[in-house]
């Protein structure tokens, strides 16, 4: 800035004399620029914001190109990221850099070497539990080709009763039939009635059983493969079917000569909240029908689910949607645990795959899609390809040192059709 020294004269002129004199812009954090060009004027290192502001100096301790500042990773580089779950590598959890085990929750402990997950060639993780040939057979509860070892096809617990469900399909009408298997003090023990094992036959292609209200004992709903119908059952006396409902979901279900429906489980409405499931049309969801929740068909051909609304009153339905899986093979088991909100989905058809969802869904390729947890490959040695159809869970909120049961039934496995593996873990979740 010039400033200049001027008189002023009786006859209204100005003078000026003497040269200009320069006064100095003020800067003032003394960094060499004035603060009219500086952009941070009280911080001495720096004239320009830069990524952090000012007051707050620009460093990449980790070399990642990415200021600590803002930097998601300050262990590591925040550029690599395996499983994409938006947590770099360096300071992802242990077993989170696999992508079957992302998604916030990881693989259990056991299936884990050297921070990462140990899985198979397919890209599952490792069998959690005990392996087939170690798991307990309880087959011979019901041995023979009348009872458990031939057609063995689903089953499901009931945690109020104790009782384990369990359905046979067949080869003939007289051949299939449903079972009471109940927890005794010593064991598993087939229901009696009158003296009398509880059993109910002649129930045709039978594939899954499940209930909805655990308090009503004797009420088991059934997926019927062929006829693709869901049938209500009374069994509160031994030896006799009383089939109080069925709903005729043939017209949503793909049946394809041989491949047809056969799992089924029931959802409480709390769940379907709390996790946010959607209809076909993408709308949040909740029943309509009476029972407090949906039914979950799974089904051979393409491996999806279908939701189902039923209505006791009357035998009608909503068809709420399909929901794809991890399978494209086929979905042969379902169980859901009340106790943590996780719905499994047995897969087999070549595939043999045990896979966790959650009831939240996304777009895959134009349909909804369950988001999986984490998949599992079968607890068979690679190569062995049996027949696995069924499975049952133990609650995870009645784990014992941090494991639980799960059974599972297989058609034609002999004398191992039914087994009991009983160090399934509690929860996927890392320590």
């Amino acid at each position: 800035m010039l400033r200049v020294a001027c008189s002023l004269f009786l006859l209204g002129l100005v003078a000026c004399s003497g040269a200009p004199e320069v006064v100095p812009e003020l800067d003032t954090d003394n960094d060499g620029v004035a603060d009219s060009a500086d952009a941070c004027p009280l911080d001495a290192s720096k004239s320009e914001e830069g990524v952090c502001g000012c007051g707050v100096v620009d460093v990449d301790a980790d070399g990642d190109t990415v200021a600590d500042c803002v930097d998601l990773c300050a262990a590591g580089d925040d550029r690599l990221d395996a499983d994409e779950d938006g947590i770099p590598d360096a300071c992802d959890v242990e077993c989170e850099r696999d992508s079957d085990c992302a998604d916030s929750r990881t693989c259990v402990t056991r299936t884990c070497e050297a921070n990462v997950c140990v899985t198979r060639p397919n890209g599952d993780c490792d069998w959690p539990a005990e392996s087939a040939a170690e798991a307990t057979s309880l087959t011979d509860l019901r041995p023979g080709d009348d009872g458990f070892e031939y057609d063995l096809s689903g089953a499901h617990f009931n945690p109020v009763t104790r009782t384990l469900w369990l359905c046979r399909n067949g080869p003939t009408n007289a051949q299939s039939g449903v079972w009471a298997v109940v927890e005794t003090p010593t064991g598993w023990a087939l229901e009696t009635r009158n003296g009398e094992v509880a059993e109910w036959r002649g129930l045709g292609d039978l594939e899954g059983v499940t209930q909805a209200d655990f308090e009503e004992a004797d009420t088991v709903y059934g997926i019927f493969e062929g006829e693709e119908k869901i049938k209500e059952l009374d069994l509160s006396v031994s030896g006799v079917v009383q089939i109080v409902n069925e709903w005729n979901t043939r017209p949503y279900l793909p049946l394809d000569g041989g491949w047809g429906a056969e799992g089924i489980a029931f959802v409480p409405d709390r769940f379907l909240v709390e996790q946010g499931f959607r209809n076909e049309g993408g709308v949040l969801y909740t029943s309509t029908g009476g029972m407090g929740g949906i039914m979950l068909v799974g089904h051979q051909k393409g491996g999806r689910v279908y939701a189902f609304d039923l209505d006791r009153s009357n035998g009608t339905f909503v068809y709420v949607g399909a929901y794809k899986t991890q399978s494209t093979l086929e979905t042969s088991g379902i169980e859901f645990d009340r106790s943590d909100g996780t719905l499994w989905l047995w897969h087999g058809a070549g595939r043999n795959r045990l896979e966790a969802a959650r009831l939240s869904v996304h777009i895959d390729d134009e349909e909804w899609m369950f988001d999986a947890i984490a998949t599992f490959g079968q607890p068979d040695p690679p190569g062995v390809d049996r027949n696995h159809e069924g499975i049952a869970l133990i609650p995870s909120d009645e784990c014992v040192d941090d494991a639980r049961g799960l059974f599972m039934t297989t058609d034609g496995g002999l004398s191992r059709s039914l087994l009991w593996y009983r160090r399934f873990p509690c929860t996927l979740e890392g320590p």
